[in-house]
């Protein structure tokens, strides 16, 4: 599959009309996909942690109502 995917990637970008800086940032950021793959819960844990727990442990009587 990985193979099949290389194989499109490389046909849409030489028949793409990009800059030669553009194919080279899309090659690298393609590399980079087929290295890390597609995110996962152990990579992005941080998208799930408890905002409310974290200030309300770090920090003590935080108001964010407007004061005039």
């Amino acid at each position: 599959m990985q193979s099949e995917i290389k194989s499109n990637f490389e046909k849409s970008l030489s028949e793409g009309n990009y800059s030669t800086s553009q194919k080279e940032i899309k090659e690298k950021n393609f590399n980079k996909f087929i290295d890390q793959g597609f995110p996962n819960k152990r990579i992005e844990d941080w998208k799930f942690s408890d905002l409310n727990q974290i200030i309300s442990t770090n920090f003590e009587n935080l108001d964010f109502s407007k004061k005039d």
